[in-house]
């Protein structure tokens, strides 16, 4: 202990002393944050390093690929052709069935003998098939009538199919709403099409009014979607950020293999989650881990087992540990065993077994990893065990959340291109939109085809037509 000096008090040195520790301990707080910083700089610098050190490894690949080729023509060997041997059907595009319009090729002029040539027979036919761009201007005369009887006169009415009175048709309508909704364009950039390719001109504005009006003439589509997917007895829910009017969101999704809802919320809890699937729902839920959806009962919420393999993949790649490379191991061979028991058209107790013990044993390398989050991913996996394990009693339940993350995909685009949305008016419609949208492609249906027929339908006063092949 250092000798306090002359002019202080023993009083007065103890309280210098642990001001000078408080020092000392603030500093000791801002370099541990300044080192995890760091460590977290380097883990990323390592996961650059792979996607670039997985690029050189593609390009070696492609170039030893091509010095073989050359080796071969070299050594006077036949190079293989492309496309499938011979023998085989063809693989090629298919040709048209139908032919709507003929032209006549010939040679002109004389032959070299100078004699005149004259039609034999058709030598050849090729058949093409091209894009014909063209708007065509109808004009609808709306006949006024008198009755023979009484003499009242009427005005007879558009077709229903216009909705309406509009100065764009219900076809070029539904080709801009499945560049929106199906295809994700953004709005400017559906306007230049129309305005550039077809010599149609549309507004980013003109456009934005019509996606809003006609969403709305099509909620009852996009309930019929919800109430559809909470029939289901199995449900993936996911979510990925969103953008409304510059702050954070959330895009949720609800899908089965033939429905998807989406909702925009702007924040990620259990309301939000409640707003895509309520409460009185007793069906499965299949999840992520996220914590908000903790409260669902066990024996009905299985979680996904792509995202702990993810993050034992990731770990074991950056920093290359025998120890973490156990754990991704181990993830690989109880999702291996899993697969292969519900594979078996009866259930078999033994291949339930293997898969259990796969189970097992991936925690017992889980304690042993190198990383902290890897240890504790087992402790969680194995906390949460009757969640990850309903995979193997019931075939039902899917091992991961793939199909949702597909569906979600195609807004990343939207949001990084357009940013989002800017208003929760706006947020309702891209939802509803794409809502309607996905769903059709998965009945095998389309936009372009649905959104003529739904207009006719409301300016009728009858009932949309289902968004689905097989309606209740």
């Amino acid at each position: 202990m250092p000798t306090p000096p002359a002019t202080e008090t023993q009083t007065e040195h103890i309280a210098r002393l642990e001001r000078e520790l408080a020092e000392r301990d603030a500093t000791i707080a801002k370099l541990g944050v300044v080192v995890e910083d760091l460590r977290s700089q380097l883990e990323e610098w390592k996961r650059g390093h792979r996607v670039r050190d997985h690029r050189r490894r593609s390009k070696e690949k492609k170039a030893a690929r091509a010095a073989k080729a050359a080796a071969a023509v070299a050594a006077g060997e036949a190079e293989r052709k492309s496309g499938r041997p011979e023998g085989h059907e063809g693989s090629g595009r298919r040709g048209p069935t139908h032919v709507d319009r003929t032209v006549t090729c010939r040679s002109g002029g004389a032959c070299a003998c100078g004699g005149a040539r004259t039609d034999l027979a058709i030598g050849r036919r090729h058949r093409v098939e091209e894009l014909v761009i063209q708007v065509e201007v109808t004009e609808y005369q709306c006949m006024l009538e008198q009755c023979t009887g009484c003499g009242a006169v009427t005005e007879a009415r558009l077709p229903a199919e216009l909705g309406g009175a509009p100065k764009i048709g219900p076809h070029a309508q539904a080709v801009a709403m499945a560049l929106r909704f199906d295809v994700g364009v953004p709005v400017s950039a559906i306007s230049r099409v129309f305005g550039e390719i077809f010599d149609l001109p549309f507004s980013p504005g003109g456009l934005s009014q019509m996606f809003e009006r006609n969403v709305a003439k099509l909620e009852p589509a996009t309930a019929e979607i919800h109430n559809r997917v909470l029939q289901e007895p199995v449900i993936l829910v996911d979510e990925t950020g969103w953008w409304q009017d510059g702050k954070r969101a959330w895009l949720s999704a609800a899908v089965t293999p033939g429905i998807s809802f989406f909702h925009i919320a702007p924040r990620r809890d259990r309301a939000a989650f409640e707003s895509v699937v309520p409460s009185w729902y007793t069906g499965i839920v299949a999840t992520d881990a996220y914590s908000v959806y903790d409260y669902l009962p066990e024996t009905r919420h299985p979680q996904c087992w792509a995202h702990p393999l993810r993050t034992a993949r990731d770990i074991a790649e950056i920093h290359s540990d025998v120890r973490d490379a156990a754990m991704h191991n181990g993830i690989g061979a109880f999702i291996t065993a899993a697969k292969a028991h519900r594979e078996v058209k009866w259930p078999s107790p033994d291949t339930r077994a293997t898969a259990l013990a796969a189970f097992e044993a991936m925690l017992v390398v889980a304690r042993a990893a190198e990383h902290e989050k890897l240890v504790t991913l087992g402790a969680r996996l194995d906390r949460q065990r009757i969640r990850y394990l309903l995979c193997l009693d019931d075939k039902t339940v899917p091992l991961t959340t793939n199909q949702v993350e597909r569906d979600l995909r195609g807004g990343i685009p939207v949001r990084k291109l357009s940013f989002g949305t800017r208003n929760p008016r706006g947020s309702l419609q891209w939802a509803e939109g794409v809502s309607i949208a996905k769903t059709l492609k998965k009945q095998r249906k389309h936009l372009v085809s649905y959104i003529p027929k739904a207009l006719a339908a409301i300016e009728l006063g009858v009932a949309l037509p289902s968004v689905f092949a097989n309606p209740h």
